[in-house]
């Protein structure tokens, strides 16, 4: 069984915590609203916090795409 180094690992459970939080963000701001009474605009707090998680996704993307592609080779994917 392949193993990983603790750096990848924090970085793989850090990447799942952002996702989470990526979700939570979508649901406030979507998921209280129907099509008819949908917001224009997202509050500056949300706003805020998309970037803030966009900044993150895009800073860890190329090391979290390297550990995904090692770990589908290792299972034959």
């Amino acid at each position: 069984m392949k193993t990983y180094n603790m750096e990848d690992v924090e970085l793989i459970l850090e990447w799942v915590e952002k996702y989470f939080e990526v979700s939570v963000l979508i649901d406030n701001v979507f998921g209280n609203y129907g099509l008819e009474s949908f917001p224009r605009m997202p509050e500056i707090e949300n706003e805020i916090e998309y970037q803030r998680l966009r900044l993150w996704f895009f800073k860890n993307h190329d090391k979290f795409v390297a550990i995904w592609a090692d770990f589908c080779r290792s299972k034959g994917m």
